[in-house]
């Protein structure tokens, strides 16, 4: 038997949704980013909490501005990527694993980066597998990879891509030349 009855709904709303997707997200903001590729993720995120009423994260967001900045390189790309690691300094010891490609118009285009512990093979096989479903690679995709002479990224490339071919960056083999035999 009902004794009361209060019309203010109090349930808890979840702002988890399943369909929100990063990859339902870039479709969203694709015609943004490719007119802005530099569109600060905070706008973003904003933009698309107040459009479909969602919490958000900037993790997700950030996977979807790079899922369209993708959509934008696959439209006109070559076939050839550039693969590298760099230190980071400061509070937060890492490394930052990135890839470029060379778009329509023979300029550098970034693709893809991410913080990982270190570059080792295990590393560099979660990172290209990431590339390769943000790319649509396949394991029979052609392409180049071009690296520097580090551990972890000749494994990992072929591991994941055995039909790509793959190149030495000649500045960085100029450099460890340089480094081991002076004049």
């Amino acid at each position: 038997m009902v004794k009361s009855y209060n019309k203010e709904h109090r349930c808890l709303q979840t702002r988890n949704v399943k369909a929100c997707t990063y990859k339902f997200l870039a479709k969203q903001i694709a015609s943004q980013v490719e007119s802005n590729p530099t569109i600060p993720i905070s706008t973003l995120q904003e933009q698309l909490q107040r459009d479909y009423q969602v919490g958000l994260s900037k993790m997700k967001v950030f996977r979807a501005r790079t899922e369209a900045l993708n959509q934008g390189f696959a439209a006109g790309r070559r076939d050839f990527l550039g693969l590298d690691g760099a230190f980071m300094k400061g509070p937060y010891p890492g490394q930052i694993l990135s890839a470029v490609g060379i778009d329509g118009n023979n300029a550098t285009y970034p693709l893809d980066y991410a913080v990982v512990e270190s570059e080792s093979t295990n590393s560099w096989s979660w990172f290209l597998t990431c590339l390769g479903d943000d790319l649509g690679l396949g394991t029979n995709s052609n392409f180049t990879f071009m690296t520097d002479r580090k551990k972890g990224v000749l494994p990992a490339i072929a591991k994941l891509f055995p039909c790509a071919e793959h190149r030495y960056c000649l500045l960085h083999i100029h450099e460890n030349m340089k480094s081991c035999w002076r004049g």
